[in-house]
């Protein structure tokens, strides 16, 4: 009986913490005294249970025992804090049994790994959801991957090179926020000139981790973020629409190339009447992809100024700098 007695303690010190010997005694109904012949009985089993004085007293476990008890290394229990509920097992009405069971398992690892749980869940995601049109891409190569889980951990800066459909790669430095699993395709969150964005790490062509550190913004949110990031592209699901200023001269390249996408929107213009003025012209264009949008209008130059959205105004200003820079040189 006393056995069992003993084994509860310990179970009731590693997933609480420090308890005082009245709460003992009154989760296990007996006396104070018994608890205090409890303890010196683990003590002398060279169990490593400790007493405080004081207000804040009370006994516990030192945290390297804990640790031993549930098995759980460091990397075992930051894997841990990674997942998330799947959306399938929420249509089972089984997922608050679940968070409540991850809570639970959670409550077991020491104190000092518990603070582990805020940094993991600030900086990673799996989501279960499909990417737009209700298909997971094929799963890709992402060779980068473990460097930018590296940086992210560590709140590095990192220099990426994104792929084009050009020669020249586009390379910048980045603070490394995030990394998001949705279906099978990672995404970096990176964070440049003020404003975060989310790129597929099979993009990349390179990523490095420059050891140069950075200081969080305490206001971002990572599943904020990234239902935002998704409500935002799944607008586009049935073709990337852009809103766009073109100037009069540049109107009738801007028919030839994009055809009749662009006729209902343009064709109350008079081009002829609109040339040689400072008048630009509000177009709307579809394209199928956001890469796709950014790699033909960079083609016009200053013709075309993009209004929205503002992920490909973003996207077109880092490769114009890039460009810039490269011939600068």
């Amino acid at each position: 009986m006393r056995a069992d007695r003993l084994l509860a303690m310990l179970m009731l010190l590693q997933s609480r913490g420090r308890m005082t010997a009245g709460e003992l005694a009154d989760e296990l109904e007996v006396s104070e005294r018994t608890i205090y012949r409890d303890v010196d009985a683990l003590s002398a089993a060279g169990v490593p249970v400790y007493g405080e004085s004081g207000p804040n007293g009370g006994f516990a476990l030192l945290d390297e025992y804990r640790t031993r008890l549930t098995g759980l290394t460091a990397d075992e229990t930051r894997a841990l804090f990674m997942l998330s509920i799947p959306a399938p097992l929420e249509g089972l009405g089984v997922d608050e049994h679940l968070r409540a069971a991850m809570r639970k398992l959670a409550a077991s690892v020491p104190e000092s790994r518990r603070a582990d749980e805020e940094r993991v869940r600030s900086r990673y995601l799996l989501d279960a959801r499909p990417l737009s049109g209700g298909r997971d891409a094929a799963p890709r190569r992402v060779p980068h991957l473990q460097v930018l889980h590296q940086a992210v951990w560590n709140d590095h800066v990192v220099e990426v090179a994104l792929r084009t459909w050009w020669s020249e790669d586009v390379v910048y430095d980045a603070q490394a926020y995030a990394l998001v699993a949705k279906g099978s395709t990672w995404h970096a969150v990176l964070r440049k000139a003020r404003s975060w964005r989310a790129v597929r790490v099979s993009d990349l062509s390179r990523a490095t981790d420059t050891g140069d550190s950075f200081e969080r913004d305490p206001s971002f949110e990572l599943r904020t973020f990234w239902d935002e990031w998704c409500e935002h592209l799944g607008r586009f699901e049935h073709g990337f629409r852009v809103t766009a200023l073109v100037e009069p001269a540049s109107l009738s390249e801007i028919r030839r190339r994009f055809g009749v996408q662009t006729r209902a929107a343009t064709d109350t213009a008079d081009t002829g009447s609109l040339a040689g003025t400072d008048e630009r012209i509000l177009v709307e264009l579809t394209f199928n992809t956001l890469e796709s949008a950014r790699d033909q209008l960079l083609a016009l130059g200053r013709g075309v100024e993009v209004v929205a959205p503002e992920a490909l105004r973003l996207s077109i200003a880092d490769y114009a700098e890039q460009i810039a820079g490269l011939y600068a040189r």
